[in-house]
């Protein structure tokens, strides 16, 4: 074994994972980074691989060996964090999370039940499971994050005392859901969603919800994880691993890039697919592949940058405490604070050029790039609503201005100007309250906008109202 080789290892092979097997097979990390060649079998799995530096074989050739370097898992999942110590030193070396992949909810309610019907608001949802008459609800077992939300759904339905009960609640290990699909089934299995074709079939999804509990909807699923000694050694080698994952989920999320590489993807993914398909051909699996697909980008599920959001993360916690018997939290040491530092100080991380069309993705304090990048819904609200405002004062400058004793307006005209002005800036304001309320953040680039708004539009007003 090459004491230099460096093994990823990671929790299960699921389409979720998508965007790591893709970074490597495409060789967005370092070159001796390698994948292993199995998954751990489970979050619990993967940490414990990362803490005993297990010795794994190459993805591509088992005779490349190396050892357990990072973990991509749920590190919230298996109660603490761990530590080891060197015999010889005495030296604990603890485990860090220094990278989130996953931050929305990857988790779907699926069933063939014709009766049931689909809902995107939770509360229709759980009328619609009393209406259909459900008999049983199929999740994960704990400390599974699909049995946390199972358990939310049964409390959040037994909550109304009017509902007809469930007959039958069943908590099974992974790849066990779907037995009896006229059954309510919680899963994060896209694949198996999509067998038969999931039009109808989803009758609720978590991620693209933005009715849902907030806690819920925005919530740490899948980390990355290392040993505290690599942050020290290795830090370029992470932060290398870091832009890769973030180039690959870039790549992967553009509708015509994607569908473009199908062949390319279905061969990353073909392991895992002749395991659920045994029997299906080649262009049956190729259609399941390119709706999951399709699906699991629609959902937002990824990181858009890879940091840590400590609300995410404390929304993980929240809910295990709530659901999941003698759950001890790990206290928060992500190391999410040291590294962007260390981007910008040390200029440790490379820029990333997506297509020749698109800007560069660089990390800074305060994400100025961001003002240009994929703006939302608000912020574009927000733009309008301003520019709407500042050109509303110009024409009334200019009304001004054409029009003799322009400075003297009657008392009614100026009281109806300044309450629709004000109107406006409330507008404005409240696109903001609106951005924090469903992102659970201030964004630099709204307060950027907002001042250069309010000076031109503050002193277009006082020259109407003098």
């Amino acid at each position: 074994m090459n004491d230099k080789n460096k093994i990823i290892s990671y929790a299960y092979n699921g389409l979720i994972y998508l965007p790591l097997f893709f970074a490597y097979k495409r060789g967005y990390f370092p070159s001796d980074i390698f994948l292993a060649e199995n998954p751990s079998g489970g979050d619990e799995e993967a940490i414990n691989d990362l803490v005993n530096s297990s010795e794994k074989s190459s993805i591509d050739n088992t005779a490349i060996k190396g050892k357990t370097f990072i973990s991509i898992c749920d590190p919230l999942l298996t109660k603490n964090l761990m530590e080891k110590v060197d015999p010889n030193t005495r030296e604990v070396n603890r485990t860090v999370v220094f990278g989130c992949l996953i931050d929305n909810l990857p988790i779907w309610c699926y069933s063939q039940n014709k009766n049931l019907k689909e809902a995107t608001l939770i509360n229709d949802f759980l009328k619609n499971i009393n209406d259909s008459k459900i008999d049983e609800l199929v999740y994960y077992k704990l400390p599974n994050t699909g049995g946390l939300i199972a358990h939310y759904l049964l409390e959040m339905y037994n909550k109304n005392k009017n509902y007809r009960r469930i007959g039958t609640t069943k908590a099974v290990e992974f790849n066990q859901e779907f037995g009896n699909t006229s059954n309510l089934i919680v899963t994060s299995d896209l694949l198996k969603i999509n067998e038969n074709s999931a039009n109808g079939f989803i009758k609720f999804r978590f991620a693209s919800n933005s009715t849902l509990d907030i806690s819920l909807k925005y919530f740490f699923f899948t980390g990355l994880v290392t040993m505290e000694k690599n942050l020290k050694e290795n830090l370029s080698c992470l932060l290398q691993i870091m832009n890769g994952l973030e180039k690959a989920v870039c790549e992967l999320k553009d509708d015509y890039f994607r569908n473009s590489r199908i062949n390319e993807i279905y061969n990353i993914m073909n392991k895992n697919l002749a395991e659920k398909y045994p029997s299906k051909t080649e262009p049956e699996k190729k259609e399941i592949l390119t709706r999951s697909l399709d699906m699991l980008f629609k959902s937002d599920i990824y990181s858009e940058n890879l940091e840590i959001d400590k609300t995410r993360w404390d929304n993980n916690i929240f809910y295990r405490r709530k659901y999941q018997e003698e759950y001890i939290a790990p206290e928060y040491r992500i190391f999410s604070e040291e590294i962007p530092v260390v981007l910008i100080k040390d200029g440790w991380r490379d820029e990333l050029v997506k297509r020749k069309d698109e800007l560069l993705i660089k990390k800074s304090d305060y994400k100025i790039l961001d003002f240009f990048k994929k703006p939302s819904l608000i912020f574009w609200l927000t733009l309008i609503v301003a520019l709407a405002s500042l050109a509303f004062e110009y024409m009334m400058m200019s009304w001004i201005s054409l029009t003799p004793n322009s400075t003297i307006f009657p008392p009614e005209v100026k009281y109806i100007i300044t309450i629709i002005l004000i109107l406006l800036q409330i507008a404005a304001i409240a696109c903001w309250i609106l951005n924090y309320v469903f992102k659970r953040q201030f964004v630099p680039k709204y307060i950027i906008l907002y001042i250069i708004y309010l000076i031109p539009s503050s002193f277009i007003l006082g020259n109407i109202l003098q």
